[in-house]
């Protein structure tokens, strides 16, 4: 594979560039102590045109991750509609089952209880990795001090929930759990 191979494999794999010009120099700095006098003019022509690679990559970086952010902020103010115009539980679902995997937001819990000290909390819709859990009417009821019903959560992998609640004009139905998995910038 050639340089530019690489570079771009990395802008695609999210990892940054701008390091290359570093492992760049190192290099340059091990190889011209090894040559004779003449071919340094030759390794160094060969040294800036992988400067200006890793250079041209590094554009090429910065305008992907403005595209990537472009269409995550798209999906956002899209999901945010679906999930505004969602009037009852069912549809509240049906949006955050369609769009949240868009926003990289894989599993979720829907549950409502009385009141935020609840006992006893209802799973109403949930998805995991592998899609829509299936659920009884009325939901699954499970101890709220759970926050989710543990059989639901991943077993062999760490995990993290974002918890927010769920209220309507000052009226409290339940909460919301996400997984939420590594970040980015």
């Amino acid at each position: 594979a050639t340089l530019e191979d690489v570079l771009d494999r990395s802008i695609r794999a999210g990892a940054e560039v701008a390091p290359w010009q570093n492992a760049i120099s190192v290099l340059r700095r091990v190889v011209l102590g090894l040559l004779e006098g003449a071919d340094g003019p030759i390794v160094e022509s060969l040294f800036a045109q992988a400067r200006i690679l890793v250079s041209e990559a590094a554009g090429r970086e910065r305008a992907f991750r403005q595209w990537r952010d472009d269409r995550l902020a798209a999906a956002l103010r899209a999901v945010g509609a679906d999930l505004l115009a969602a009037f009852d539980v069912a549809r509240l679902a049906d949006a955050m089952d369609a769009g949240l995997p868009r926003l990289g937001i894989e599993s979720f819990y829907l549950c409502t209880c009385d009141e935020p000290a609840s006992r006893e909390a209802r799973l109403v819709a949930a998805r995991t990795g592998r899609g829509r859990v299936p659920l009884p009417d009325g939901g699954l009821a499970f101890p709220a001090g759970r926050l989710v019903p543990p059989d639901l959560l991943p077993r062999t992998r760490r995990w993290d929930l974002a918890v927010l609640p769920l209220q309507f004009h000052g009226r409290w139905l339940g909460y919301a759990a996400f997984e939420i998995g590594p970040g980015e910038g």
